[in-house]
């Protein structure tokens, strides 16, 4: 009872200020309230409807007063008596409660004992990068800037992949601003700073910054440092033989060749340049002018005693760039071009005339052309006279026409050199300078007068006097002079000239002479490649080495060695059998009874 009897004095103390109900309930006697349990339980459910319909009124008593500085005796106050005119809710101690919005402006926030915004600049935390704050601490910071545990914006770089002990850098970061991806300030290994965020150097279908597919290593995207095994960097690519033509691999990245010279197209090292641009020859590392160091007109050069292309209307002659000549056939008189005297004439001497070079079939001779044929046996010859075709029968020394029956041999018709006659008379042939006796053909001899057919037909080769074979075709034997068949040898399919038999017919084999039957080998052999290997056996034969061993018998017969005998030595009766001394089954009428068949 006491319980209730605390309940219904709370409750009249707290309505006494509302609508002054107190004196009522004090008239209550409390004995009366001491009735059953359920009427208890329907007078609390009544009071607490009379406590909600009244709530409004209650809730607005008690935010404009100090519930915890009244009680019995005590004298209320309002909260905008303990602590300001904007205070609306309170505790003992802190206005909880104020009547601007809880939401402070930028760089400010607000004080709840004092109900006002406070800047935050005024704080001991505050610094000029603080954007957001709370009474305790700054909220956000400027770009670049974080938190830190002191609840100051810092832009301290952060180590060991912490900011203040307060952050993580991002996992691409080495060192960084803030946490985040676009708070980086260094980067990891294979991974490049763009706008404070590290991208990583290998290109892919979701990272299109990256600098290509094989770049392990960067320091921008357009600048790889390291690529895969066996490819090498060039400034955005990664080149598998090495460096593009106008670079040079100095160990560990592809350089260009102008930091060689500004003029090297192509190197292979710091100090070797192997191409030049146009104008230019190669001295080491360095291109050097060919104007300057070869002749002023000088287009192209090889080197400085070598133009190989001189201004328009210069000539080329060693170094040196000449004025350009007339065209052939024509000289300069000193007035111009005109034409040579000689109509033959392909060059003649810019002051006389005089012709120099003539045109082919032709020489100089006496300042003019004549025909190369009023040399002897000559139908071609230089400029200067020299003979360097001869007509058939002769041949050039490399000056005159040589006979070739005069300087090799009398039979030689044709030649080509004083040691290679081409062509004899008939009835010879050209061997070196001579000529010899004629040797026939294949299948043929010299009887004297001519070649003609050996006379075995199968014959190949036969004495050039006599006609007798000394060498038959394949698939024959020279026996004595005349030709026989292979075939004609035991069990033989081809031999040598001399008779000996190489390869076999089916169950035969060659011992270098002769062919011996397989047979030799086992007995069961059909077929063999030696005398000590045989190749396939008969039957139920299996081959081992030289020798056929049994595989095994068919039903009826049991192996003994290497044979099959009749189970019937056993029993006649007996059909089946593992063994000499073992029937398996028996014919109808009887059953087998070790090596025997007894009637059922």
């Amino acid at each position: 009872m006491s319980f209730f009897k605390k309940l219904y004095k709370n409750i009249a103390e707290v309505l006494s200020h509302v609508i002054c109900v107190k004196p009522l309930l004090n008239k209550i006697s409390l004995r009366k309230v001491a009735f059953s349990v359920m009427e208890m339980m329907i007078t609390l459910v009544t009071l607490s409807v009379i406590v909600a319909a009244f709530s409004p009124v209650i809730t607005k008593r008690l935010s404009s007063t100090d519930v915890s500085a009244g009680g019995s005796g005590g004298v209320s106050k309002h909260c905008s008596d303990r602590f300001t005119s904007d205070c609306t809710l309170c505790t003992k101690d802190a206005c909880t409660v104020c009547k601007k919005d809880n939401k402070a402006p930028d760089g400010q926030y607000l004080d709840p004992q004092q109900c006002k915004y406070i800047n935050c600049s005024t704080t001991s935390f505050y610094n000029a990068n603080c954007l957001t704050c709370i009474r305790t601490g700054c909220t956000s910071c400027k770009s670049g800037y974080f938190v830190g545990s002191d609840g100051k914006c810092s832009n301290t770089d952060c180590t060991n992949n912490t900011c203040d002990g307060v952050y993580k850098c991002n996992k691409n970061c080495e060192t960084c601003y803030g946490p985040g991806s676009t708070g980086c300030k260094t980067c990891k290994t294979g991974f490049y700073l763009k706008d404070k965020t590290c991208i990583s150097c290998r290109k892919s279908s979701t990272n299109t910054e990256g600098v290509n597919t094989l770049c392990k290593e960067c320091s921008n995207k357009s600048n790889c440092t390291v690529c895969d095994a066996s490819y090498f960097p060039s400034g955005d690519k990664c080149t598998p033989t090495g460096c593009v033509n106008n670079q040079y691999n100095n160990g560990s990245v592809c350089v260009n060749c102008s930091t060689l010279d500004a003029n090297c197209l192509a190197c292979i090292n710091k100090s070797t340049c192997m191409v030049c641009n146009d104008g230019f020859y190669i001295d080491g590392k360095k291109c050097l002018n060919c104007r300057t160091e070869v002749h002023a007109k000088c287009k192209k050069c090889k080197n400085k005693t070598t133009c190989t292309e001189c201004d328009a209307g210069w000539y080329q002659t060693g170094a040196t760039c000449s004025l350009v000549p007339c065209p052939s056939g024509k000289y300069n008189n000193g007035s111009g071009c005109v034409n040579c005297p000689d109509t033959h004439c392909a060059e003649c001497s810019a002051l006389t005339g005089y012709c120099t070079i003539c045109n082919k079939g032709w020489y100089v001779k006496n300042n003019a052309c004549s025909n190369c044929t009023t040399l002897t046996a000559c139908n071609n010859c230089t400029s200067d006279g020299k003979c360097i075709g001869c007509n058939y029968g002769w041949y050039s020394d490399g000056s005159a026409c040589q006979s070739c029956a005069a300087k090799l041999d009398s039979r030689c018709l044709g030649c080509t050199s004083a040691s290679n006659c081409t062509n004899c008379s008939a009835g010879w042939y050209p061997s070196g300078s001579s000529c010899v006796f004629t040797v026939c053909p294949a299948g043929k001899y010299n009887n004297g007068s001519g070649c003609v057919s050996c006379p075995d037909s199968h014959c190949t080769v036969c004495n050039n006097s006599s006609g007798n074979c000394t060498h038959c075709a394949a698939g024959w034997y020279l026996s004595g002079t005349t030709c026989k068949a292979c075939s004609t040898l035991t069990a033989c399919n081809t031999c040598t000239n001399d008779g000996k038999c190489t390869a076999c017919n089916t169950g035969w084999y060659s011992n270098g002479r002769e062919c011996l039957s397989c047979s030799n080998l086992d007995v069961n052999c059909i077929a063999c490649l030696s005398a000590s290997q045989c190749s396939n056996c008969s039957g139920n034969y299996y081959v081992s080495g030289k020798n056929c061993i049994l595989l095994g018998c068919d039903t009826g017969y049991f192996k003994s060695g290497n044979n099959c005998i009749s189970c019937k030595n056993l029993d006649p009766n007996c059909t089946s059998c593992v063994s000499a001394t073992a029937c398996s089954s028996c014919a109808s009428g009887y059953h087998p009874s070790g090596k025997q068949c007894i009637r059922n």
